[in-house]
């Protein structure tokens, strides 16, 4: 069930990110720089989804804790989730964000440390916690993923509200050569 929901997540964070090319153009529209973004971003999240689709058959025979550290890393991906929300609903304020960042990131570093630590241990084989560690990682990474995307494509009236980031567009984004707000904020995100 857990390689399902990571499958699933690959495979919407990929239309995500079409969305996000045709919603978002950019002035040099279909190239330029943000759309090499997109399509390198297209081009990643396509080999995962090839990746995973060929080898359908060989994740559902690994072993249980290979199964266990993908579903650690979709439920730590919801801290990930809690972390972008909170940027970007509550909105809250320097240095509060970036004490509150801190918090998460080193919440979620230290549960996929331990998970690694734990199996290392457990099996006697550090190739174990390395392998724990690192689809766990990848699980987290791919729900930020699919998180970040979610609030570009559906959300970002939110990004457009936030104090921080008119701030960083006044300083960065508005002589960054991006036509508007919306499609700076697309590709940073």
């Amino acid at each position: 069930m857990s390689w399902k929901l990571l499958r699933m997540s690959l495979l919407v964070s990929l239309l995500l990110v079409l969305c996000t090319f045709f919603l978002y153009r950019g002035t040099n529209w279909p190239l330029g720089v943000e759309g090499m973004e997109a399509g390198g971003a297209f081009a990643l999240l396509f080999a995962l989804n090839l990746t995973f689709f060929l080898k359908k058959r060989r994740t559902a025979d690994l072993n249980g804790y290979h199964q266990k550290s993908v579903l650690l890393g979709l439920v730590v991906g919801l801290l990930w989730t809690a972390e972008i929300s909170m940027n970007n609903i509550l909105q809250p304020g320097l240095p509060t964000r970036d004490i509150l960042d801190d918090l998460f990131w080193a919440a979620i570093a230290f549960i996929i440390l331990l998970a690694s630590i734990h199996y290392a241990y457990r099996t006697n084989d550090m190739q174990c916690g390395i392998k724990v560690g690192f689809w766990s990682g990848l699980s987290s990474g791919a729900i930020a993923c699919l998180t970040g995307l979610f609030f570009v494509v559906v959300g970002m009236p939110l990004l457009l509200r936030d104090p921080l980031n008119s701030a960083e567009w006044s300083a960065r984004g508005a002589t960054s050569g991006t036509s508007n707000m919306s499609v700076y904020f697309a590709y940073q995100t």
